[in-house]
Order: C-alpha cells, then sequence, then structure tokens
C-alpha cells in the first residue's frame, strides 16, 4: 500500500507533505516543529524533545498503550503516582499554549493530568490541565492576575481519549 500525501502514521496531526516539508520524520510521534516537550513514554519518561525536559517516574508503573504496545504508557494510583518535570523556562506560557496527552481512566475521580506551578494552582503564569469528578476535563490557565477556564468536557470511562487543551494568548 503507498502513503499518501495525507497520511499521518505517526498520529501527530501533520501529513507526510507538512512534514517533510518541516524536515522532520513522519513516522516520529515527537517530530513536530515547536514541541516544549514529547513523552512518547517508550519503557521511561525522558523527554523526545531537544529541550531535555525528562520526567522522574514516582510510584506510576509501566502500562499497555492505546495500540495494545506494552510499556509504552504509564498506570497511575489515583494517589500519589505521578511523573515530575524539572520546572524550565522552555516550559513557560510565553504566547500560546496546547496541552495534549491521551487518557484512559477507570473512574470518575478528581485528577490532575498536567500541572505546571509551585503551589498547585494555575496562578502567575502556570497552567493545569484536571479531570473532575462529574464535570470532566478543563484546561486552566494563570496570567499573574487573572485565570480563564476552558468549557469542561465529560468523557466516557474505561476507553482512551485524546485530551487537549489550548491556549491562544486571550482565551481558553
Amino acid at each position: 500500500m503507498n502513503a499518501g500525501a495525507n497520511d499521518d502514521p505517526d498520529q501527530d496531526g501533520r501529513s507526510h507533505i507538512e512534514e517533510f516539508g518541516d524536515n522532520t520524520d513522519p513516522r516520529d510521534t515527537c517530530s513536530t516543529l515547536g514541541l516544549m516537550a514529547c513523552y512518547p513514554f517508550t519503557g521511561n519518561a525522558e523527554d523526545a524533545t531537544t529541550n531535555d525536559n525528562d520526567g522522574v517516574v514516582s510510584g506510576a508503573t509501566l502500562a499497555t498503550n492505546r495500540f495494545g504496545r506494552l510499556q509504552q504508557a504509564y498506570a497511575f494510583d489515583g494517589i500519589d503516582d505521578n511523573v515530575t518535570v524539572s520546572d524550565h523556562s522552555s516550559l513557560d506560557i510565553t504566547e500560546a499554549l496546547t496541552i495534549g496527552m491521551w487518557v484512559y481512566a477507570k473512574e470518575d475521580k478528581t485528577q490532575v493530568l498536567a500541572l505546571k506551578a509551585q503551589d498547585g494552582t494555575a496562578a502567575g503564569s502556570a497552567y493545569i490541565l484536571r479531570w473532575f469528578v462529574g464535570n470532566g476535563v478543563f484546561l486552566e490557565v494563570g496570567d499573574g492576575t487573572a485565570q480563564s477556564s476552558s468549557p469542561k468536557h465529560l468523557l466516557a470511562l474505561n476507553q482512551w481519549h485524546h485530551v487537549v487543551g489550548y491556549y491562544d494568548g486571550l482565551n481558553v
């Protein structure tokens, strides 16, 4: 079978033509230009970009990903398991922000999916992507004085969801 110009085998949202035009690898899930961090979880929590925002796994265990590949996802206990990434200026909001991940929830339990903050909130130049019981997922972004939140989206349990939060510098 021949790959078409619009094919996206690595499922990073960019076609072969776009990737070749940007001189990136159409087979690499972290090949999109401009990424500050990418975690393919290929047996570890290392950042696949050149920014070296590697994660440190605490309690989470390697699991099967959405394609059935062993040890290419992490399972969290919902209590204290996490992946921590050291603070780095490449993770600061400068103009816009997109956070995306694949999530498989087994129970409707309030969880932090991604967080950049010192005190557990999105105050200041920080952000948080959360899953709230009965309310779904939303992105909260702080600009130092105010916070913006996206509409909450309910997700079904026991299935994979691609969750994306986007902030354009003004609106979530």
